[in-house]
């Protein structure tokens, strides 16, 4: 990619990012093309749809996540503090619950970014039971599980502090679900 259509793209993208976040995932195109200063047909040049462009920023996000879970690999409390950084993605972007509820034609892309983002979560497992920071019964589904019951707790919170109540009081429930 030319440097000037990566610049687009990246523009793009965190123009969506932060229109997604605040307006939701129904916004019109041209508003996150006005706010990423290019046409309509850049935007869809970039990407086919809404959901690709939803799907490329949720990307974005699990490479971070990824790459925190690397970081923390060491950390006995590296789960719980990688647990937090996801659930600020979900809250930051009511966007992301919104997709997760709709569009069947892309939930093989969503599985696949949620099973990199469980994975994530899986390596740092070992750790916290070791230190005792984890039930010693903690399966790798049960991370799905988990992954699923924020994705649901963020999806009918209209507004940011909405999502971050009902995200804070699932995380609440989950931690001495998970301590036990």
């Amino acid at each position: 990619m030319r440097s000037d259509g990566q610049k687009n793209r990246d523009a793009i993208l965190f123009a969506a990012a932060e229109v997604f976040a605040n307006q939701g995932f129904d916004v019109a195109l041209e508003v996150i093309a006005s706010k990423a200063g290019v046409s309509r047909m850049t935007l869809y040049r970039n990407f086919a749809d809404r959901e690709e462009l939803a799907l490329a920023i949720f990307d974005r996000n699990i490479l971070e996540l990824e790459g925190l879970a690397q970081r923390l690999l060491d950390d006995p409390g590296g789960f719980f503090i990688l647990l937090d950084r996801f659930n600020e993605r979900l809250t930051d972007n009511i966007g992301f619950g919104e997709l997760i509820g709709r569009d069947p034609n892309h939930q093989p892309r969503l599985a696949g970014i949620r099973d990199r983002c469980a994975n994530a979560l899986w390596k740092l497992v070992r750790p916290a039971k070791d230190a005792k920071l984890l039930r010693a019964d903690l399966a790798r589904a049960d991370i799905d599980l988990l992954i699923s019951v924020f994705a649901a707790a963020i999806s009918s919170g209209k507004t940011k502090n909405e999502r971050i109540q009902r995200c804070d009081r699932a995380s609440e429930i989950v931690r001495d679900g998970l301590r036990r």
